[in-house]
């Protein structure tokens, strides 16, 4: 329900360098990186709280302590190449994130025997919006890479595609001697996109966004086999506040097969599917003080068809220094 949710320690998030060339068309990055930064992300959905809609369940639960996203993240690569207004990404990062144990001998690190790796690669169309005056000096260096995530688009529709190459168990189905039968890696795919749908030619900044996600992954080896998400961010509703923004969204997390065969086997009766739907709204209090509220309505949490349905409330405050 939370996309700051995470265990109370520190940890090393990101450490990474960047190198633009071929004339800024393409750039190399090679560290430790939070892949969300740049794959599956859409700006419009950066609004809600809810963290399926910052990346799908049905990635960001998958493998052993997840892909390399916040809070735990990996060690790796990524390149980037541009042929506007069509931008290619791939990345290749170590299996499991750095600071998580593995299971076999609770050892961590940036690469240990077995881990294997995380291939995502992704193509975005990237239409600009109605460029500024400060959009248009902006170097072609800004254009590229993690630094282009500042600069907003009209439209973008991007599809992805991941793959773990490291062994998983199945999560219901066992061999003849009763060891769990073995998948030789999982995979999945995701279309995202999101369009401007209002403008007021009086004012640029007051507009709204639609956006949509939708995903698939493995249906055997994974809790989550499906994800769908989908919302509307408006900023500038209220012509007294320009800045503020409230948005309406719903997420929708469907259980594998195998988790569904699992649970059963367990005397459970899960639910299909875990939907979500979350009102929000930020005000900018000052430059540097902002205040967001958050109404969710979850239906079947965890689905779990012995839970109630909750409704619930978070307020959040960010400071800028």
């Amino acid at each position: 329900i939370s996309s700051m949710y995470a265990p109370a320690r520190s940890r090393v998030f990101e450490a990474w360098v960047q190198y633009n060339l071929v004339e800024q068309q393409t750039s190399l990055l090679v560290g430790r990186f939070d892949l969300n930064a740049e794959f599956y992300r859409l700006d419009a959905s950066d609004l809600f709280l809810n963290s399926s809609f910052g990346i799908g369940p049905e990635l960001s639960q998958t493998g052993q302590g997840g892909p390399s996203i916040f809070p735990e993240t990996a060690f790796g690569a990524r390149v980037s190449t541009r042929f506007e207004p069509l931008v290619l990404r791939a990345a290749v990062l170590n299996g499991v994130p750095a600071a998580v144990p593995r299971a076999a001998d609770a050892r961590t690190g940036l690469r240990r025997p077995g881990d294997g790796a995380l291939l995502v690669g992704e193509a975005a169309l990237i239409l600009p919006d109605f460029a500024t005056a400060d959009d248009r000096a902006r170097s072609r260096r800004l254009r590229l890479g993690r630094a282009a995530a500042s600069i907003e688009r009209d439209t973008k529709i991007a599809i992805g595609g991941w793959r773990y190459t490291a062994d998983f168990d199945d999560l219901a189905r066992t061999a003849a001697d009763g060891s769990p039968l073995r998948h030789d890696g999982i995979s999945g795919v995701y279309l995202v996109m999101e369009q401007v749908v209002f403008r007021d030619p009086l004012r640029a900044d007051r507009r709204a966004r639609v956006f949509a996600q939708l995903g698939s992954g493995s249906d055997r080896a994974a809790r989550f086999s499906s994800y769908t998400g989908m919302g509307i961010a408006f900023v500038g509703a209220f012509p007294s506040r320009r800045q503020d923004e409230v948005g309406l969204a719903f997420a929708r997390a469907r259980n594998s097969a195998a988790y569904n065969e699992a649970q059963r086997a367990l005397g459970q009766d899960p639910a299909s599917a875990e939907t979500a739907l979350e009102l929000t709204y930020l005000a900018v209090i000052r430059p540097w003080l902002t205040m967001q509220t958050s109404l969710q309505r979850i239906r079947h949490p965890n689905t779990d068809r012995a839970l109630r349905d909750a409704t619930l409330a978070q307020l959040r405050l960010e400071l800028t220094f």
